[in-house]
């Protein structure tokens, strides 16, 4: 079996890419927005694709480089462009799906347990709301994802925020096997947990900060059992 090394697969996809880049620059007067087009078009398959911008960079010949201020200037937007991807994962957040070949990792991670419940059907979330709301419980429902990385980190953190507040009802759902329920909740990125009261939202937390969601949780709560007493 032939086994290429991801930074020799990484290479070749950057030449591959550098290739396209100029083929395309050619075009450039028939189109209006080539630069922004490009710039998130080459984002968002470099990032599914392990490619980094210096690989690319490399693979364009120097004299074209120098030669072509707006190729440059296309590079420099794209590194403007990583960096703004890169603050939003130092917030907690998964914009999309990387693609890792041959990743199992995320099959062992262990979202559910403590008093979490899986949602697995738009019925079965349906009929929680309906329980919830007959005991007159908060619902905490955290739409993750198995390939997220925040989603992972704030796991353990969340089952702990179950057994911590039994009287609230605490679901998970994964919005690639929910994704119509997702669409209709507008789930942007996750995590994103949403605080339910009598199956309507009153609140909401985007990201993995475990300070703020449970402030978030803690607050509903006991404005909850206040108004119970």
């Amino acid at each position: 079996m032939y086994v290429v090394s991801p930074h020799v697969a990484a290479g070749r996809r950057g030449k591959s890419i550098s290739r396209l880049f100029i083929f395309l620059l050619h075009f450039r007067s028939q189109l209006r927005y080539l630069g922004l087009s490009l710039s998130l078009s080459f984002l968002f398959y470099t990032q599914r694709n392990n490619v980094q911008i210096e690989t690319v960079s490399r693979s364009i010949p120097l004299e074209i480089q120098l030669k072509s201020p707006r190729l440059r200037a296309l590079l420099d937007l794209y590194r403007l462009s990583l960096a703004v991807c890169a603050v939003y994962v130092n917030m907690g957040l998964c914009l999309g799906k990387p693609r890792i070949d041959g990743d199992d990792s995320e099959e062992n991670v262990k979202f559910s347990g403590g008093n979490v419940h899986l949602i697995t059907s738009k019925e079965s979330w349906d009929q929680k709301l309906v329980e919830a709301s007959g005991d007159g419980k908060i619902v905490i429902a955290n739409f993750s994802a198995t390939w997220c990385g925040p989603c992972k980190m704030i796991a353990p953190f969340y089952r702990e925020l179950s057994e911590k507040y039994p009287s609230a009802m605490f679901l998970l759902i994964d919005v690639e096997e929910l994704t119509e329920l997702s669409t209709s909740w507008e789930v942007k990125a996750t995590p994103t947990f949403f605080l339910i009261r009598d199956g309507r939202q009153v609140d909401k937390h985007v990201g993995a900060n475990k300070t703020q969601l449970e402030k978030r949780i803690t607050a509903i709560v006991d404005s909850t059992t206040q108004c119970q007493n």
